[in-house]
């Protein structure tokens, strides 16, 4: 019993030797150094981001190269070694950093131009809006001066139609001069005034008219009432053949209903027989009586 456990013993001995011999080699510091000096090398960054600090570590590597080529201590050649590597570290880190910062650099370049596009677009959009505002003041400005010059206009217009302003809108007034006694047909004498209240309606064709007959009381009012009718009628007749559209003429005959004077006098009944045009508003609207 005491012979196996010996054996034993030994069997593990033996394999722990045998373990230890089949481990990988420690690296030594020269090895290393060139390890970490190749990996500086190789990164292309670090030539152009740490070019003094990459000079530094290969020419560390290569006094210890020297040194061990030239069968140096192995103290003095460990201590090449461990500067170049040292060199060589320094020179991987201070790529890192500058790439860092270069990172850096660009996001803050980046923001800045974002930021200053942003400020561009505002500016554009303040300007473009300022333009606009500018735009809206000239058209209101020429709409308000049109309006004001066709106003103008309408009023010159008016003023030759001997027209006044009533809540229904502007009437003009033809009295019975322009019709024979009894009869509906206009005399030739009313032919100027037919000409302007057509040039009238020609220029401004948004607006109709709203054409009214009149008697006095004299005769019976069934007869009072067709006369003004017709009368009416004959004025419509006379602005169609100018080239006003029937659609925009619309007429009463009201006889001797709504007088405007005292029948009871020749000088009233006259006032009484009448034709009233009314002008309607650029609606086209005529408010009832």
């Amino acid at each position: 019993m005491k012979h196996l456990s010996s054996l034993s013993l030994a069997a593990i001995a033996l394999a722990t030797l045998s373990a230890c011999n089949t481990l990988p080699p420690e690296k030594t510091p020269l090895e290393l150094a060139r390890m970490e000096h190749q990996a500086a090398r190789d990164n292309p960054q670090t030539a152009t981001l740490a070019p003094a600090e990459l000079q530094a570590a290969e020419a560390a590597m290569r006094r210890a190269n020297q040194a061990d080529a030239e069968h140096a201590s192995a103290v003095t050649v460990d201590h090449l070694a461990y500067l170049a590597r040292q060199r060589a570290q320094i020179a991987q880190e201070a790529t890192r950093q500058k790439a860092a910062e270069a990172r850096v650099g660009e996001a803050e370049a980046t923001r800045a131009r974002m930021q200053l596009e942003a400020r561009t677009r505002e500016a554009d959009a303040r300007a473009r809006e300022a333009d606009a505002a500018r735009q809206s003041t000239l058209t209101a400005q020429e709409q308000t001066r049109a309006a004001e010059l066709r106003n103008r206009e309408l009023q010159e217009q008016i003023k030759t139609l001997n027209a006044k302003p009533t809540p229904r809108g502007w009437v003009i007034t033809i009295g019975d001069v322009l019709f024979g006694t009894g009869l509906a047909t206009l005399k030739s004498g009313s032919a100027r005034n037919i000409d302007k209240l057509a040039d009238f309606l020609q220029q401004y064709p948004q607006r109709t008219v709203l054409i009214e007959g009149f008697t006095d009381s004299t005769g019976g009012e069934a007869m009072n009432t067709a006369l003004s009718g017709r009368r009416s009628e004959a004025v419509r007749e006379a602005l169609i053949r100018k080239g006003v559209a029937p659609g925009r003429i619309t007429t009463r005959g009201y006889g001797e209903s709504y007088p405007v004077a005292d029948n009871t006098s020749a000088s009233g009944r006259q006032l009484n027989r009448r034709v009233e045009i009314i002008l309607s508003d650029d609606t086209g609207v005529i408010p009832p009586r």
